[in-house]
C-alpha cells in the first residue's frame, strides 16, 4: 500500500516538474509512461503503463498528515 501511495505521489511531481519539456499540443495524446523494475509498478511487481488509463478519469489528491485543520 505503501509503495502505490509513493508511486501515485511521485507520478504527479514528475509530470509538474519543467512543463515546457512535457508540453503537448492540443488534440496530441501524451507519450506512453510506463513504470517497472526499479522506476516502481504495482505491489506484486507487474508493470504499469499509462496505456490503462485510456478513457478513464483520474483525480489524486495529497492530503499531509502533518497539516491538521484550524
Amino acid at each position: 500500500m505503501k509503495h502505490s501511495l509513493k508511486v501515485l505521489i511521485f507520478l504527479p511531481a514528475a509530470l509538474l516538474i519543467n512543463q515546457s519539456v512535457w508540453a503537448l499540443e492540443f488534440g496530441e495524446p501524451p507519450p506512453k509512461v510506463e513504470l517497472k523494475e526499479k522506476l516502481g509498478g504495482r505491489l506484486d511487481a507487474t508493470p504499469w503503463s499509462s496505456d490503462e488509463l485510456q478513457g478513464k478519469l483520474s483525480v489524486i489528491f495529497y492530503v499531509s498528515p502533518d497539516e491538521k485543520d484550524t
